[in-house]
């Protein structure tokens, strides 16, 4: 009888354990399910995003010499960062990064662009294209704006060039862009980019009309190089993201330049005087391209490279069979 009574007081506490262990159960599935889900949900946003800011994009790829700006508008409030590639092997890449959690869980890889941004912490985001030419068409820049900027001191042509294309969609991005000759009349906030003031976020140089120069960033003592629109990719840019993609479209322009040279020399040959003398200073064009390093102190390379580049222009111009 004892034994019996025994017996019966523990299956409550046996049924009670039971409904413990399969209510633990349940709520870990419970659990697993929401976060399996939350996870999925937010790679697909992310996924539809990074591509929609690929086909956004693209069509700048094809823009007209005198540029292009428009404005991204991403599902929220995100972080964005751009990383490049660059090897003696191919062109390079740019990777975009795109997270809404803080964490980059997503990238793409997009090897047909040359994307300058710093990182951005920003729902709409002021996009501007730029042509790169030297002197030829090399590629088109495409700038990604979510901070603001003060510039000092900018060539008044970049300044122009700047206004013109953002003079509508930098408000609607909530995008402040400031010129000014003294840094003191800066936005305390705004990044500053400066001609020859150290002191600066960005300083810049210039040589021969403010055609190339160098380019610094803060405390860093390391300079680069940049040609025409460059300025403004650097100045939008971070140092290591501009010089991976400065190299990838020197590159560029070595192989625009191996085309053209085929193509004068093709025509050269059947008869086209006009063009004769184009095909040595193309290849000399090259020789001087595989001499530069973006990353050099000096604009030497820069200074002869300019000149031999307005010495194709002023060939090409002239003549009545032209290359570009």
């Amino acid at each position: 009888m004892y034994k019996q009574k025994q017996k019966n007081a523990q299956m409550p506490a046996f049924g009670w354990l039971f409904s413990v262990i399969i209510g633990a159960f349940i709520l870990f599935f419970a659990f697993l399910f929401v976060f399996r889900f939350t996870h999925i949900a937010e790679q697909q946003e992310q996924a539809v995003t990074t591509t929609s800011l690929d086909i956004l994009l693209e069509p700048f790829a094809s823009s007209i010499a005198t540029g292009q700006s428009d404005i991204i508008t991403l599902p929220r409030n995100s972080k964005l960062e751009i990383d490049c590639s660059y090897s003696d092997f191919d062109f390079g890449k740019n990777i975009v990064k795109y997270s809404t959690t803080g964490q980059f869980r997503f990238s793409k890889v997009v090897r047909d662009k040359y994307i300058f941004a710093r990182p951005i912490q920003k729902r709409n985001i002021l996009v501007v294209v730029l042509p790169f030419e030297m002197p030829f068409r090399i590629a088109d820049l495409t700038l990604l704006i979510g901070h603001d900027y003060c510039f000092v001191g900018l060539p008044e042509r970049y300044k122009d060039l700047l206004q013109e294309l953002t003079e509508t969609n930098a408000d609607a991005a909530n995008i402040r862009l400031e010129f000014f000759s003294d840094v003191n009349d800066c936005s305390e906030d705004s990044i500053k980019v400066c001609k020859d003031n150290l002191n600066c976020d960005v300083s810049f140089t210039c040589a021969d009309g403010c055609s190339y120069g160098t380019i610094s960033y803060g405390n860093n003592d390391k300079q680069y190089l940049w040609y025409g629109n460059l300025l403004l990719a650097a100045a939008f840019s971070e140092p290591e993201l501009y010089e991976c993609n400065a190299n990838r479209l020197l590159k560029r322009a070595k192989l625009i330049a191996s085309i053209y040279k085929t193509e004068a020399s093709m025509l050269s040959s059947k008869g086209c005087s006009s063009i004769s003398g184009l095909s040595s200073q193309l290849d000399r064009y090259i020789t001087q391209l595989n001499n530069i390093d973006i990353s050099d102190t000096s604009t030497s390379s820069f200074a002869s490279l300019h000149d031999t580049a307005k010495t194709i222009d002023h060939i090409n111009g002239f003549a009545l069979c032209k290359i570009y």
